[in-house]
């Protein structure tokens, strides 16, 4: 490839975040008429028309590409993402094996294999491939520890934290599937879960989370509780993991709070809307103006699930009329925010981490869930296979609240 070239490719993408998209199109589309050839202009703007949500436009110059003689294996790779955006993990999935059938080494382009076949539910081959989600440091620093395997017993065996709050609380879900395994388990959690945790699972030790290499001599093997899917995902659908729930730790500071008052008939809602995912967070979260729609001050009391909600929208809740109960610090106190969730009549949340606790409390709860889904809440399923109290409302468009702020409304007020 000529310098030339790279450093035209490389200027485009610089120039992109400040220019309409007509524009940049334009400029990758003069490139690519220089050296129609070569993959790499047809692959960066196939990326960035999927980006900007141009998506028949995006599978239009891939599938260009695609016929080159070179950059196959990339070519595959970037149809697979642009399947992924546009709720396709089906046609994901077959891309993603066309580029790793040429590139059978590159664990990145495995773990999106993975995460399109959990997101249809196939965890057989998903949670396989899963696994390769680890860098080469992660890996590391676990060498001297061999990996757990179900029929090893007697042994001391570290399930270690990976990921954040909600994931721990997701697959902490199959803990009960380890009775059946005669080995001395010890969790590492997030420290803010233990006192729950502890509550429910009086087979297991519990350490705080903090570097493997202070925690790993102690133990005979080790595996990463998301690891846990690959080696019991089968026993997801069965009683002990289906009916098991967390009770929370009892706290009578946080029943007072939430006693109603004599002749008291409204309902008590929990609610949470922001998420605070770098990532993601935008897509995920719901405006408090329009979530507030969705509920009446003479009908429902409003309860602060929101960790880190920002004052000036706990402010905005009493402004509208609404009886406020903010009885924990929902970010520090998960105990507390245990023990309210449980207090409440019913649960609205958007997918963050109070989502998964209410869960796994097996709470009635409406998860609202974002046009592109994680994972693991799969598609086109209004059910969670994670947690069976829970009611998936799922966006109808990216970005817009709108049906589905109307279908709460008329969950919680149908005749107002």
């Amino acid at each position: 490839m000529s310098d030339g070239y790279l450093a035209a490719l490389n200027a485009i993408v610089a120039l992109a975040p400040t220019q309409p998209y007509e524009a940049v199109a334009d400029l990758y589309i003069a490139l690519i008429g220089q050296q129609p050839q070569r993959p790499e202009a047809y692959q960066s703007l196939a990326l960035y028309a999927c980006l900007c949500g141009q998506g028949p436009a995006a599978h239009y110059v891939i599938d260009e590409a695609l016929v080159l003689p070179t950059g196959q294996a990339r070519s595959h790779y970037i149809k697979a993402r642009i399947c992924d955006e546009a709720l396709d993990p089906r046609g994901a999935t077959v891309h993603y094996e066309q580029a790793l059938a040429l590139e059978p080494d590159n664990p990145r382009w495995r773990f999106n294999l993975g995460l399109a076949q959990l997101t249809l539910g196939d965890f057989e081959p998903g949670t396989r491939n899963y696994r390769h989600r680890f860098n080469s440091e992660d890996l590391a620093a676990l060498a001297s520890t061999p990996a757990w395997q179900p029929g090893q017993t007697g042994i001391q065996v570290l399930i270690w934290a990976e990921q954040g709050l909600g994931d721990e609380l997701m697959f902490a879900r199959l803990l009960p599937c380890l009775q059946a395994h005669a080995c001395r388990f010890t969790l590492q959690c997030d420290q803010r879960l233990i006192s729950t945790l502890q509550r429910n699972h009086s087979g297991l030790a519990f350490v705080p989370r903090g570097p493997l290499a202070t925690l790993l001599p102690g133990f005979d093997a080790q595996l990463a509780i998301g690891d846990l899917m690959a080696l019991l995902h089968d026993q997801l659908g069965q009683p002990a993991v289906r009916l098991s729930v967390l009770k929370p730790v009892p706290r009578p500071d946080v029943v007072r709070q939430m006693a109603p008052g004599p002749g008291e008939t409204r309902t008590r809602v929990g609610i949470s809307w922001l998420s605070m995912n770098a990532e993601y967070g935008a897509q995920r979260s719901v405006p408090l103006d329009r979530l507030l729609d969705a509920f009446l001050p003479t009908r429902h009391v409003l309860v602060n699930l929101q960790y880190l909600a920002p004052p000036e929208q706990l402010q905005a809740i009493r402004d509208r009329g609404f009886e406020w109960i903010d009885a924990v610090n929902a970010y520090d106190d998960v105990e507390g925010l245990a023990a309210l969730a449980a207090a409440c009549d019913a649960i609205v949340s958007i997918d963050n981490s109070t989502l998964h606790l209410a869960g796994a409390l097996g709470l009635p709860t409406c998860a609202l869930i974002p046009r592109l889904p994680n994972w693991r809440w799969q598609l086109d399923t209004p059910h969670s296979a994670w947690y069976p109290s829970l009611t998936l409302m799922r966006q109808a468009q990216p970005y817009d609240w709108t049906a589905e702020i109307e279908a709460l409304r008329l969950r919680f007020s149908p005749s107002a």
